[in-house]
């Protein structure tokens, strides 16, 4: 029904706007990483892993249950934080 268009819609405008919050923070705020709680170090990991690998996988374009639905998904590993937390150049 329309009301449910309606409603679905505003949901998924909903997700995109914490989403580009969250995607603006990533990128143009300068933070203590050791002050941010888990879940956002373990995004940074996932999007160093989409940056670094050859961009074909957790393209986060919704959410990441979006990649993990299309199979696109690839967790990060203690690995990449290292790797992220080393290298030089920020992402």
């Amino acid at each position: 029904s329309r009301l449910q268009t309606m409603y679905f819609t505003v949901c998924v405008a909903g997700l995109g706007v914490f989403e580009n919050a969250v995607h603006v923070h990533l990128h143009h705020t300068k933070h203590d990483e050791s002050s941010q709680p888990e879940w956002f170090r373990y995004l940074l990991d996932v999007h160093y892993l989409h940056h670094k690998g050859d961009m074909k996988c957790n393209y986060a374009i919704v959410s990441l249950w979006t990649d993990w639905l299309c199979g696109s998904y690839k967790s990060p590993s203690l690995e990449t934080r290292v790797m992220r937390l080393t290298s030089h150049r920020r992402i």
